[in-house]
């Protein structure tokens, strides 16, 4: 499940009003709601008072809703996921409030538009392959995110996956593929991580990873890794891999191949030495991500 209590110390800071897009804001006291406290501000540009949009005019706690609509998406009826939200947190919720968030939320759920093929064609108890893993510093905004994106989008397919770099995998990419890598692992060394979320997009692998100042990251080295794992453990070409990293403001892509590049023959004795110098600084290839609205 999601999480069993939001603190407001936990939530997001908002730093633009919504009505004038100011930056002068300040937080200005707490609404006390029917089961949750809200973070008021008060923006010193246009004089007005505001809450973060996306709770605004609804009575239930943002996890909660959230928490029923992936329960419902997790193949339980309606009736079904009431009881079972109601229990968890302790608070009455009907089935036709988990239908009005259905509604509510519809441009964010696609998974909605192929639910009901699924239910028919597949049993749910083979449907969700489920394990437990011990990841040190996992923020409750990762599990968040990655509940709510397996269960509810179409498009993806895993989350939190273990991956595995060692060195025979990197001379398979050196030596069979001809790829330049700018690393190198000892006999006994290996890489290990786990990718966030792994999507299927418009024939593309896309691997993501959730960074809380997308803007100031540049894991690029990181993701490369990542991406040569999966590769590697799935038999796909790397061509079809692309890699994302992002948080609630800012997304920002690009190739592993853009990295990891296949050795020219013709240009292999002249240019190895100066194309090696500038992959292994992978912050330098910044440029070639592309930063999405």
């Amino acid at each position: 499940m999601l999480l069993d209590k939001q603190d407001i110390s936990e939530e997001k800071e908002i730093d633009t009003c919504p009505y004038c897009s100011g930056k002068n804001i300040i937080k200005k006291g707490i609404r006390e709601k029917k089961h949750e406290d809200v973070q008021l501000y008060f923006c010193n540009d246009c004089n007005k008072k505001f809450t973060p949009g996306i709770t605004k005019n609804k009575t239930y706690p943002l996890h909660l809703m959230l928490d029923a609509v992936t329960l419902y998406n997790r193949l339980n009826t309606l009736e079904d996921s009431a009881s079972k939200v109601s229990e968890k947190y302790g608070i009455a919720v009907s089935k036709q409030n988990i239908a009005n968030w259905l509604n509510d939320f519809d441009k964010y759920l696609s998974f909605g538009r192929m639910r009901e093929y699924v239910e028919k064609n597949y049993d749910k108890r083979n449907l969700f392959v489920e394990s437990q893993l011990a990841v040190a510093n996992n923020k409750l905004r990762h599990e968040i995110l990655q509940e709510f994106m397996l269960m509810n989008d179409s498009v993806t397919i895993a989350t939190e996956v273990p991956v595995l770099l060692d060195k025979d995998d990197l001379l398979h990419y050196k030596n069979s593929l001809n790829f330049h890598v700018p690393i190198t692992l000892e006999d006994e060394e290996i890489i290990t991580g786990h990718i966030d979320i792994v999507q299927i997009r418009n024939g593309m692998i896309h691997i993501l990873d959730y960074k809380p100042s997308a803007k100031k990251e540049k894991p690029i080295d990181q993701l490369t890794i990542y991406a040569l794992a999966l590769s590697r453990l799935t038999s796909l070409r790397l061509y079809h891999f692309k890699c994302a990293w992002f948080d609630e403001d800012d997304y920002y892509e690009f190739y592993p191949l853009h990295v990891v590049f296949k050795i020219n023959k013709k240009t292999k004795n002249k240019n190895l030495k100066q194309q090696a110098v500038a992959v292994a600084n992978c912050g330098s290839l910044i440029s070639t991500a592309v930063a999405c609205p």
